[in-house]
């Protein structure tokens, strides 16, 4: 599921997996591996833009309510001299559910809460900002990644 925010400038990635918990034990955590797959994805997106960036594991005590881990990516922004974040995802097991009451029937039968993980996908101020910067030729032009050139025409300046 994909969600835009009320300004239209930022595109989110929710999803919805079962939980690891089981009558008779306990299944492989999903989460682990689709929270692996966002952050993936995130970084192709940071990578193919040209942009230098951080990957951060982000510890226990700084991350909000409810989030079981979490990963930043911080992209450079030459203007500050270091990095900021552009994109966040986290797996936040059923705290999240359980607040929503998203629960589904185990193969067994048993109703369970799912686990839920959120991930930034498309932050477009963020990322505009780092393009704009890090793109930025002397003359002020600012040089076009060649993964969106083919939705200006094949311009390669801006």
């Amino acid at each position: 599921m994909a969600a835009v925010n009320d300004a239209g400038t930022v595109i989110s990635a929710l999803v919805i997996t079962a939980s690891n918990r089981a009558a008779g034990g306990v299944y492989p955590d999903r989460s682990g591996p689709v929270l692996a797959e966002l952050l993936e994805t995130a970084e192709r997106l940071v990578q193919g833009l040209g942009l230098a960036y951080q990957v951060l594991e982000i510890a226990t005590g700084d991350m909000g309510a409810g989030k079981y881990r979490m990963n930043d990516i911080e992209t450079w922004f030459p203007s500050l001299q270091h990095y900021r974040e552009t994109h966040s995802c986290s797996s936040l097991h059923d705290w999240q559910a359980r607040r929503a009451n998203l629960r589904y029937r185990d193969t067994d039968g048993t109703i369970r809460f799912a686990y839920t993980l959120n991930n930034t996908a498309v932050a477009t101020p963020r990322l505009l900002a780092a393009l704009i910067e890090n793109q930025q030729t002397a003359t002020g032009e600012i040089q076009v990644p060649e993964v969106l050139r083919p939705y200006l025409g094949g311009r390669e300046l801006l």
